[in-house]
C-alpha cells in the first residue's frame, strides 16, 4: 500500500493533475481581460518557444508571466493562467506524428467552436491549440494586439515554419451579402491573394461536411479575416500558412457531435500538410 501511494505521489509530480483538458479549459474562464505589460510581450513569446522546443517553459517564465504548466499525460501540457485575467488557455501536444495548431479564438461567441476545438487536441494530430477565456465582447482574441494569444502563435511559427496553423470561427449563412455566401457552409481564406492550391485542398478536406466550400477572395469576397491579427502579425513574420476557417452552424454542431467527422477532417488536414512539406503542391 505505501509502494503504491509513493508511486502516485511520483507520476503527480511527474505528469501534473489528472483532471480532464475541458475541466482545465472550463476553469479558465475569465469575466475580465487585464492586458500583458508590453515589456513582458516579447519574454512570453521566448517563453512559448521554449515550451515548444524543450517541453516546458521554465519557472521564471511561469512566475513572470502569472502562467502555470499542467502536465495531463506524457504527451500533454497545458499552459494556463494563475489568476484569471482573460489571457488564454494553451495546449501543446508532443509526439511524432503531431503537427498544425488549431486555433480558437470566440468559443464563447462562435458556438461549438470550443468543443471542437478540445476534442481536435484532445484526440488527433494536432500539435498545439489556443483558446479564448474571455468573451469576445470583452477582448476579441483575434483583433486585439498584444496578447498572450498572439505571442503564443508567433512562438508556433518560428517553431514549426513549415506547418499550419487553423483558426476555426462561426458564421451564420442568412447574415451574407452575396447568394454565394449565402450557399456557403464553409468559407476558407488565407488573405487577399490567397494560396488557391493549399484553399483548395482545404475545401476537399472539408467536403466530408458534404456542404458547399467556398474560397475567400476566388468564390467570395466576405469573411475572409483579412483583419485578423494573427494573420496580418504572422505575415509580417514572413509567415503565410495562416487559414482562416468560417464555419456554419450546421456544421459546428455536426463537427461537435461526430466524432468520425472531426477524425476525418483531421487527419485530412495532417496529410495535406505533410504533403505540402514534402513539396508535392500538385498531388490533386
Amino acid at each position: 500500500m505505501r509502494f503504491i501511494i509513493l508511486y502516485f505521489m511520483l507520476f503527480s509530480y511527474m505528469y501534473g493533475s489528472t483532471e480532464s483538458l475541458k475541466t482545465l479549459y472550463d476553469n479558465s474562464r475569465s469575466s475580465m481581460f487585464v492586458p500583458l505589460p508590453k515589456e513582458h510581450l516579447l519574454i512570453a513569446e521566448a517563453c512559448f518557444e521554449a515550451a515548444f522546443r524543450e517541453g516546458g517553459m521554465g519557472k521564471k517564465c511561469q512566475e513572470m508571466l502569472a502562467l502555470q504548466e499542467v502536465h495531463i499525460d506524457r504527451d500533454t501540457l497545458v499552459i494556463q493562467e494563475v489568476s484569471l485575467q482573460g489571457r488564454g488557455f494553451y495546449v501543446i501536444k508532443f509526439g511524432k506524428k503531431k503537427m498544425n495548431f488549431i486555433s480558437i479564438p470566440h468559443s464563447y461567441h462562435d458556438r461549438k467552436t470550443g468543443q471542437i476545438g478540445l476534442k481536435m487536441i484532445g484526440k488527433n494530430n494536432f500539435r498545439a491549440a489556443a483558446f479564448n477565456t474571455v468573451h469576445r465582447h470583452v477582448m476579441d482574441a483575434a483583433h486585439t494586439e498584444g496578447t498572450l494569444f498572439n505571442a503564443f502563435h508567433l512562438a508556433f511559427a518560428k517553431v514549426y515554419k513549415s506547418e499550419s496553423i487553423y483558426q476555426l470561427h462561426g458564421f451564420g449563412q442568412k447574415n451574407r451579402l452575396s447568394v454565394r455566401g449565402k450557399k456557403s457552409a464553409v468559407i476558407v481564406s488565407n488573405g487577399k491573394i490567397p494560396n488557391v492550391k493549399r484553399c483548395k485542398y482545404l475545401c476537399q478536406c472539408f467536403e466530408k461536411l458534404e456542404s458547399v466550400c467556398s474560397i475567400f477572395g476566388i468564390d467570395v469576397d466576405e469573411l475572409g479575416g483579412i483583419s485578423n491579427t494573427q494573420f496580418r502579425t504572422l505575415q509580417k513574420r514572413g509567415y503565410f500558412d495562416f487559414f482562416h476557417i468560417e464555419l456554419n452552424l450546421e456544421n459546428r454542431e455536426r463537427l461537435n457531435r461526430k466524432r468520425e467527422l472531426r477524425e476525418g477532417i483531421s487527419e485530412c488536414l495532417l496529410q495535406v500538410g505533410l504533403l505540402y512539406q514534402k513539396g508535392l503542391d500538385d498531388y490533386i
